[in-house]
């Protein structure tokens, strides 16, 4: 026997011909208390979704369109209900879809339900919001609901923070900390490539004098034109770091395989970046009321170079290498150049 219940004609029931009436009216009444439920369950949902303070979406899984939308994701996004619904989320979405689909997949699988991504707005404003997303089962469709925060301003702090703990504030150069990150990411595609790579370490030769004469805001000019005149030196792949003072290092990735030609590569970066050092430094200093000054100072510098490939050494031994060929090039009469030879273990002048 099949019932069909007159007030939810959509439901109906096989009942087996030996249930007695009483069995089959406790039946019924099974089945209308489900259904009530299914439908105050339904209500308490919509009312949720609609009312909520946080960013809600309803997402088709088969075609990626938007189901629907709540009301804070209609002042969030800046589009009408209406054109919310039916979107294709990759208007939203800033990343590709061959990027967002295996996150997405591990959403399916339940091992990942939190994504960071980036998402346009209808004024073309670009936000990162973070999305806790699970599936779902709605009107006999397979939806991913999403719940979504924007968190722009947090991730600029966290980069803000993180800037300030790596980059040296007055030049914008890495600072030690980052620099040691940066040579064990050095020595480790050293070894995966094979080639050689170079630590470059160097004083300032007449930055002192400057100091003192003019006071420290002059000498912090000299010091960010320095790093400038550094980075013009090198190429995109390679690190240039301020250890503090007037002591900078530079990273040189991916030399040649060959030891020799190596460090001839080495020494000619050295030598470019003696040349652009040396040369005369044009600085305007503020005067308080007065006219600004302009200040022309010479300010050379004493380089130590150590080429190194593999784990051969250790960056405690890499880095006391290049300082103990920079001390010799001080003690040299400075302005010059001191290459320290693994190979040999000694000391030769370019």
């Amino acid at each position: 026997m099949t019932y069909i219940d007159p007030s939810s004609p959509q439901v109906q029931i096989a009942i087996p011909e030996q249930y007695s009436l009483e069995e089959l009216q406790a039946k019924l009444l099974e089945n209308e208390i489900t259904i009530r439920n299914l439908s105050e369950s339904e209500e308490l949902f919509r009312t949720l979704f609609e009312r909520h303070d946080a960013i809600m979406v309803l997402i088709d899984y088969k075609s990626l369109i938007i189901v629907d939308a709540n009301a804070a994701a209609v002042n969030f996004y800046g589009y009408p209900l209406e054109t919310l619904r039916g979107m294709p989320v990759s208007k939203i979405n800033v990343q590709s879809e061959s990027e967002i689909h295996p996150l997405r997949l591990q959403a399916i699988r339940k091992e990942q339900n939190r994504l960071v991504l980036d998402h346009r707005l209808a004024n073309n404003e670009i936000r990162t919001v973070e999305i806790h997303i699970s599936t779902v089962n709605y009107k006999d469709k397979c939806l991913f609901f999403s719940i979504i925060h924007d968190i722009t301003e947090r991730k600029q702090s966290d980069e803000i923070i993180r800037h300030l703990a790596y980059q040296d504030h007055l030049t914008q150069l890495p600072n030690r900390y980052l620099f040691h990150d940066r040579l064990s990411r050095s020595m480790l595609a050293s070894k995966r490539s094979g080639k050689h790579a170079a630590l470059i370490m160097l004083d300032l030769d007449n930055f002192k004098p400057l100091n003192d004469k003019h006071g420290h805001a002059v000498g912090d000019l000299l010091l960010k034109d320095a790093a400038g005149r550094l980075k013009s030196c090198v190429r995109e792949i390679d690190t240039v770091a301020r250890f503090g003072g007037d002591e900078f290092v530079i990273i040189l990735n991916e030399l040649d395989t060959d030891k020799t030609i190596s460090d001839s590569q080495a020494l000619a970066v050295a030598d470019n970046i003696l040349n652009s050092l040396s040369s005369p430094y044009i600085l305007t200093a503020s005067n308080g009321n007065h006219p600004p000054t302009t200040i022309k100072h010479l300010c050379t510098a004493s380089i130590g170079v150590v080429t190194f490939i593999d784990h051969d050494y250790n960056q405690e031994e890499i880095m006391k290498y290049a300082d103990t060929a920079m001390y010799r090039a001080k003690e040299s009469g400075r302005n010059t150049i001191c290459f320290y030879d693994l190979a040999n273990g000694n000391n030769l002048h370019s």
